[in-house]
């Protein structure tokens, strides 16, 4: 069974489909392209109407433009209405690009984007922020580094940890207020100044990471994270609270590049040329 007629069957109400209307080829004349964005403007006004006779509304929408999620919660906002964005996304690259170059359409005069197209439409879409502690010691140069938190990380070490960061949306948040955010939330310390900018990194998913870095020092036992839901155990359609991130570690340059996403190293080894 598709995920959407499941959805259907489970969850009475309205549902709105906008990817099929997202699909079609963009107009080729000014006139036509500046109507583009009707096709949302209308689906906001039947989500407006059917939440206010008290309904629940889902919108299937695989735009991932900040733009037009502000306007569904502009929707929900208008009337008085929690909203709850879910966004699913494939964490195999390998199956994901299988999917995206095997995918066939039957829209009328419409190419399926190329693997190429995708990474650089998420590129373009997902941005991630974060601090880089640090300190001196005897043994030399340590970083503070976070293990993500929740079952599909359990078991694993190696090249999962990371500085404490998260995603934000460009068109509404700075970098570097998202990343002093994030940390905060991720971590339950606060950040420190000065703040050094370590630049950017560009993951193999397509996501860009800004960080930056400052000297302090921490206790990683007095680490509070904040909580994040996810369906456990898979397909039970239970949703349990796990630590974003269930624990944080002072760790030498050395071991840190070992255990850090392979990507961010990058960030170990601008922090160490700055001669901090």
């Amino acid at each position: 069974m598709r995920p959407d007629a499941d959805l259907r069957r489970r969850l009475p109400g309205l549902f709105l489909s906008a990817h099929r209307r997202h699909r079609t080829r963009a107009p080729e004349n000014d006139f036509a392209r500046r109507r583009w964005p009707a096709g949302y403007v209308v689906a906001y006004e039947v989500a407006r109407s059917n939440l206010t006779l008290g309904m629940t509304v889902v919108a299937d929408c695989v735009n991932p433009l900040s733009v037009t999620r502000e306007g569904w919660r502009a929707v929900a906002a208008s009337t008085s209405t929690d909203v709850l964005e879910v966004e699913i996304v494939c964490s195999d690259q390998t199956e994901h690009r299988r999917r995206v170059e095997a995918r066939r359409t039957d829209v009328r005069d419409f190419t399926p984007p190329t693997w190429e197209a995708t990474m650089f439409q998420y590129a373009m879409t997902k941005r991630s922020a974060g601090l880089l502690m640090y300190r001196r010691t005897a043994g030399g140069l340590e970083v503070l580094l976070v293990h993500p938190g929740g079952p599909y990380w359990a078991g694993r070490d190696a090249g999962v940890w990371s500085l404490p960061k998260g995603e934000y949306e460009s068109d509404f948040e700075d970098a570097l207020d998202a990343a002093k955010r994030e940390f905060a939330e991720e971590t339950g310390f606060a950040p420190g100044f000065p703040l050094t900018f370590l630049g950017e990194v560009r993951l193999r998913s397509g996501k860009i990471v800004t960080a930056w870095a400052f000297a302090g020092d921490c206790d990683p036992a007095d680490m509070v994270s904040n909580s994040i839901d996810i369906e456990w155990p898979p397909h039970s359609g239970r949703l349990e609270k796990f630590p974003e991130a269930d624990r944080a570690a002072w760790l030498t340059t050395e071991a840190a590049r070992q255990r850090i996403h392979p990507e961010q190293r990058a960030f170990i080894a601008r922090l160490e040329a700055l001669g901090v």
